[in-house]
């Protein structure tokens, strides 16, 4: 099964991504920063650019969107979630 993680950049993504992958399943990435942690990961087998999720939060959705769609992906999780912005 193909995994995508989101989030690249954070130490919480690396791992996730490095566990997953040990668990046996295929795990790809994304990140909006070059400098994403889990692009250097040897277990990772592909990595995108994709939008800022503060800056271009709809373009981003529609990306995850399609990876999910075109079976690029099964499962999409995120390495960082950031709850305070649920916040009033």
């Amino acid at each position: 099964m193909r995994i995508l993680v989101t989030y690249g950049w954070c130490r919480t993504a690396y791992i996730a991504a490095e566990s997953i992958c040990r668990a046996g399943f295929e795990v790809y990435a994304c990140g909006s920063t070059a400098l994403s942690m889990v692009r250097v990961s040897r277990l990772v087998r592909g990595f995108d650019r994709v939008p800022d999720p503060f800056k271009e939060p709809e373009q981003l959705v529609e990306l995850r969107a399609s990876a999910l769609e075109t079976d690029s992906a099964r499962l999409l999780t995120s390495g960082f979630f950031p709850a305070y912005r649920a916040l009033p």
